[in-house]
């Protein structure tokens, strides 16, 4: 009889909830056509995870003399996202629109390990305890020029150009606990800045039956 070597199983759940208004409102600063966007998000994810060693028919493992040690990750991890935003556009001119906008977002992280989990005895030892919470924000500005390069009367090209600077959330899986098998320091749920360019063509027919566009951008994570 055959033997098959031990496979990986996951089981997670995720709940998820939130809420997104945005208000949009046309008026002239200066005879200039204007128009400002407004909003706030919410949302709130929870993600109960767990992975084990399985069978070949996936089922869990139990631990045994042989196998002690058959789940890696058993942990709950609640993400909750506060954001608020406003850009403003104007048109000084007819082929020309610029944009400016700031957007303020606030992360809260709250991981509930469970004794299971690979990194439950390392995260006790180092006095973080097994109910760790962290919290980060960050505001990011963006500007904007769009430029009509070319108007047909049924089509028309547009070049645009776009700096922002922007975050990118960690993981609480991948990011959390990822070097302890290495070394001693537990690293935490630090927020990374992201500062992206781009530029680019865009157009298509007034009607709106056929659109397209083509860019390029370049996007650095620190």
């Amino acid at each position: 009889m055959a033997e098959f070597p031990s496979a990986r199983g996951e089981r997670d759940r995720l709940q998820q909830s939130g809420l997104a208004v945005r208000k949009v409102t046309s008026f002239s600063v200066a005879s200039m056509p204007s128009q400002l966007a407004v909003g706030l998000q919410y949302n709130r994810e929870k993600v109960a995870a767990l992975h084990f060693t399985a069978g070949p028919d996936q089922h869990r493992i139990e631990p045994s003399l042989a196998t002690p040690d058959t789940t890696d990750i058993d942990r709950e991890v609640l993400t909750t996202t506060k954001s608020i935003y406003a850009q403003l556009q104007v048109q000084p001119i007819a082929i020309l629109k610029l944009t400016a906008g700031l957007r303020y977002d606030d992360l809260e992280f709250d991981v509930d390990l469970h004794a299971r989990d690979d990194t439950f005895a390392a995260a006790v030892s180092s006095g973080l305890g097994s109910k760790v919470q962290s919290s980060d924000s960050r505001t990011s500005p963006k500007v904007g020029a769009a430029l009509q390069v070319l108007d047909t009367g049924a089509q028309t090209v547009t070049l645009y150009a776009n700096y922002a600077l922007g975050l990118k959330s960690p993981y609480a899986f991948s990011d959390f606990y990822s070097n302890l098998a290495t070394s001693s320091v537990v690293p935490d749920l630090s927020v990374s800045t992201l500062r992206s360019y781009e530029v680019g063509l865009q157009g298509g027919s007034k009607d709106g039956g056929f659109q397209w566009r083509a860019g390029v951008w370049d996007t650095t994570q620190k």
